[in-house]
């Protein structure tokens, strides 16, 4: 016999073995005993819970929400269970309901094999139970008691419990919800690339234009700041959750505390394909942090990004007038490499050019018309003239020649040595 049998007179096993298995005769004649407001304690040693090494107390209803006991939890409330008690870490039957998702990423369209039936079952429990404690009135915008101060539409996001947007929703969920942190539910399934928490937020009236408060930050630019990262490129991200924020109406030039827009995070990136997509929803490719620093001076600022010669020869094009440095006369930390004192002159030397007619008149009218009625003009401007304005430079054969150059250098440098190297141990 376990202790907690030993210790209890089988009470609290038996309310236990009772919740579990769904047993509704037996939970009430049990809470005629037991406070159906009090906890149960589970002692060491228990036959039921075998890992725990010290003594755990958790409330009946906490119990039947964390493994998603349909039956049991439905008749705790009809007997009056406190739908609000909190555990000691601060979490209702609400939460724990969240945060014991089961999250399985599913392609079937009907289960057919005994696996996908018992997960499809399981999905349905859970949100039988979370539609239960809705019906019952539970406080569906209440906050964890800890540091995140997440609410339940917070937790649907973090734990990947999709169908609980909608259904807390439908039942009076503030969808802006802010936690501790300042952050909103869309804060967070854009801050994870998530398209269709993403539109499934916004289609119960997220603000897509919402910031964070300490930082500014907006969906947006939480959306191409993980795009963008070196994780992001590696594993070629999807772009459809940031197509989804644009369609919606972000502002693409949002900037943050510290003047940055999501431009700048594209282009600090590296990633084309997101500088595209931004240009296409008219990014402003001329916005400066409160630091003086530009998209191309970011760009320039982060090393590997020197490699991306056609991106580079783009965005030399699309800066007007053409800066490679801060106010304050600060060059990008990329260029400042020995490997890349050949790019650091050539960009010198062609920012001192002044930039010709055809320059001017191509930039007005993209500035004018931008990224998104080019395919508008297209049909109406001769070919050559609509390829000219939306065409960029080719400066990939001369960064090439200066690569090629650069690791000549480099091999000729080394012979060198190995020669004096060797002249000094022959003497």
């Amino acid at each position: 016999m376990c202790e907690c049998q030993a210790e209890f007179n089988n009470l609290h096993a038996k309310l236990h073995d009772a919740i579990m298995k769904g047993d509704c005769e037996n939970i009430t004649a049990l809470l005629k005993i037991h406070p159906i407001n009090n906890p149960i304690t589970i002692w060491k040693n228990c036959a039921t819970f075998p890992t725990l090494q010290t003594q755990v107390t958790v409330l009946p209803i906490h119990l039947a929400a964390t493994y998603r006991k349909e039956k049991s939890l439905q008749c705790l409330l009809q007997l009056k269970a406190d739908m609000e008690a909190r555990d000691n870490r601060g979490r209702t039957a609400l939460h724990l309901i969240i945060m014991h998702w089961p999250n399985i990423v599913t392609n079937w369209i009907e289960p057919k094999t005994k696996f996908q039936r018992a997960m499809a079952a399981m999905q349905n429990r859970t949100e039988s139970c979370l539609h239960l404690l809705c019906q019952h009135g539970v406080q569906v915008n209440a906050s964890m008691e800890s540091d995140s101060q997440h609410t339940p539409m917070h937790l649907a996001v973090r734990h990947g419990a999709f169908p609980a947007i909608s259904i807390l929703a439908q039942h009076g969920a503030n969808i802006n919800a802010i936690d501790k942190y300042g952050m909103t539910p869309l804060h967070m399934a854009t801050g994870i690339l998530h398209k269709e928490m993403t539109e499934k937020l916004i289609s119960y009236g997220a603000d897509v234009n919402s910031k964070i408060p300490h930082s500014g930050n907006t969906p947006l630019k939480l959306a191409v700041c993980t795009a963008s990262s070196k994780g992001g490129k590696l594993l070629g991200t999807d772009l459809g959750c940031i197509h989804v924020l644009l369609s919606c109406g972000a502002e693409v030039n949002a900037q943050d505390q510290e003047g940055r827009a999501a431009i700048h995070d594209a282009c600090f990136g590296g990633r084309e394909e997101i500088v595209d997509l931004l240009l296409e929803h008219d990014a402003d490719f001329n916005l400066q942090t409160k630091l003086g620093e530009s998209p191309l001076f970011l760009f320039l600022d982060r090393r590997p990004n020197l490699k991306c010669t056609r991106l580079l020869g783009k965005l030399l094009s699309l800066s007007h007038p053409l800066r490679i440095s801060t106010g304050g006369g600060l060059l990008p930390s990329g260029l400042l490499y020995p490997e890349h004192q050949q790019h650091k002159e050539f960009l010198l030397t062609l920012i001192q050019e002044p930039p010709g007619l055809r320059d001017i008149c191509r930039i007005k009218v993209r500035k004018m018309y931008g990224h998104r009625h080019s395919e508008r003009l297209k049909e109406i401007l001769p070919k050559v003239l609509w390829e000219f304005v939306y065409s960029y430079p080719d400066y990939s054969d001369h960064f090439h020649e200066m690569t090629r150059k650069q690791q000549s250098n480099t091999h000729l440098h080394t012979r060198e040595l190995d020669q004096r190297l060797g002249n000094m141990h022959l003497s």
